[in-house]
């Protein structure tokens, strides 16, 4: 079994021949009051769980290891009171930025759209839905009564993660799942294990915000 905490503790510019294990798989429960999830690797082992404090003027997430949530390992967190094309700062347990997601507000009113970016705001990946339509349709379907937990029984959007030059390197997919969500992360090129990493949490800051929005 991988260590997940001594790895994310020994994440560094030179281990580009780490990674985790892909793919990765996002589950929450559909009819929870609370927004949380877990996350684990193709192996089955749990490798993050995050609780959304609800009710807050700003985002404030904390990123455990696992469900036993001993202490958390990065935070996401905005400094904007509302999230219309908020910048959210990701940091490990250090204080030490990661990197950030914008969302971008004006072309989300249509296609779902966030950048990732590095600590000094460089441009690293997009992340958009691969088809408009369906994703819209799976949001509009949500909204029905007693409907909304079927949906992902029909309509399952796919997300794209691209770096600026249009090369895909991760690819986000919404499975088939009856009262829970269910998304599968796949890593489609090669990319660093800071990039994993990050990409994990933006994933995990997306499907929250995305949840929210309904």
């Amino acid at each position: 079994m991988i260590d997940y905490i001594k790895m994310y503790e020994s994440m560094s510019a030179s281990h580009e021949t780490k990674s985790l294990r892909f793919p990765l798989y996002f589950n929450f429960k559909l009819l929870s009051i609370a927004n949380d999830f877990f996350v684990k690797d193709e192996a089955g082992n749990e490798i993050a769980y995050t609780r959304q404090k609800m009710f807050k003027l700003k985002e404030w997430i904390n990123v455990f290891p696992n469900r036993n949530q001993d202490a958390p390992v990065f935070t996401i967190h905005s400094e904007q009171i509302i999230d219309f094309g908020a910048t959210y700062i990701i940091q490990d347990a250090s204080g030490k930025v990661l990197g950030k997601v914008v969302h971008d507000g004006v072309g989300s009113l249509w296609r779902t759209s966030y950048q990732v970016t590095d600590a000094e705001d460089r441009l690293l990946f997009h992340i958009r839905e691969k088809n408009p339509w369906v994703a819209v349709l799976d949001k509009m379907a949500g909204q029905i009564p007693y409907l909304g937990s079927l949906t992902s029984l029909f309509f399952n959007p796919t997300y794209l993660i691209t770096r600026p030059d249009g090369t895909l390197v991760y690819r986000l997919k919404k499975l088939r799942a009856l009262w829970e969500g269910k998304f599968s992360l796949h890593k489609e090129a090669r990319a660093s294990l800071n990039d994993d990493i990050l990409i994990l949490n933006s994933v995990m800051l997306f499907l929250l915000m995305e949840r929210n929005k309904g």
